[in-house]
């Protein structure tokens, strides 16, 4: 992948002569996504956010990137790891100039105020699922988080589940009820059905309606 930092500016005559012809407020029918699933899909993004209004003040052609967001790594707490792009409305140019807002660009796979990424997650909620004990689910991801995080990150789950529920709705209609099943496994059986293909539908909730699991 080329680095997106230093390249930044490398922009096609064809594109900039694009840009050239759209105002502020233009409508480019283009919105600056806030997931993507990987570098390549991340590229795409890139590429496209000379065309890309800003998602504040809506002026066309002032996107640009400003660094990575790190974080600490999932299993190595001392190590830092990717978990998202800045983009900024550049607010430093003589003319058409932006309004200085930033953005995050977050990896799909990452989940906002939480180390674990969206495949732990998932194998931890399934886990808990199964055995019904939210310590042991998360113990056997290897996980070295505090003892109480389980219940922390459990209570956030279930604190989320009308926003999940209606999010999810756009996607496909609910299955049917399981006989005794609770609110919680209804949302799992839910995100199963919007993404029957996808190893993670945490990841793929998160890339396709492009807001946060919660």
């Amino acid at each position: 992948m080329p680095d997106l930092d230093s390249a930044d500016r490398k922009i096609s005559i064809g594109s900039l002569l694009l840009i050239l012809r759209f105002s502020k407020g233009a409508d480019l029918d283009l919105k600056l996504a806030r997931f993507y699933d990987s570098d390549d899909d991340f590229l795409k993004i890139y590429q496209r956010l000379k065309m890309t209004p800003c998602p504040h003040c809506k002026v066309v052609g002032t996107l640009i990137l400003n660094g990575i967001i790190h974080g600490y790594a999932e299993f190595e707490h001392h190590q830092r790891a990717v978990r998202a792009r800045r983009v900024i409305c550049n607010a430093r140019k003589r003319h058409n100039n932006g309004c200085g807002h930033a953005f995050a660009v977050w990896s799909a796979n990452t989940i906002k105020r939480l180390c674990l990424s969206a495949n732990t997650l998932w194998a931890f909620i399934k886990g808990v699922l199964s055995h019904g004990n939210k310590a042991l689910a998360l113990k056997s991801l290897d996980s070295n988080l505090s003892p109480s995080a389980p219940y922390r990150i459990w209570n956030r789950f279930l604190r989320g589940q009308s926003n999940l529920r209606s999010a999810l709705i756009q996607l496909c209609k609910p299955p049917k009820p399981l006989r005794n099943a609770k609110p919680v496994e209804q949302t799992v059986a839910h995100l199963d059905a919007a993404f029957p293909l996808h190893p993670c539908p945490i990841s793929a909730f998160q890339r396709q309606l492009q807001i946060s699991f919660f």
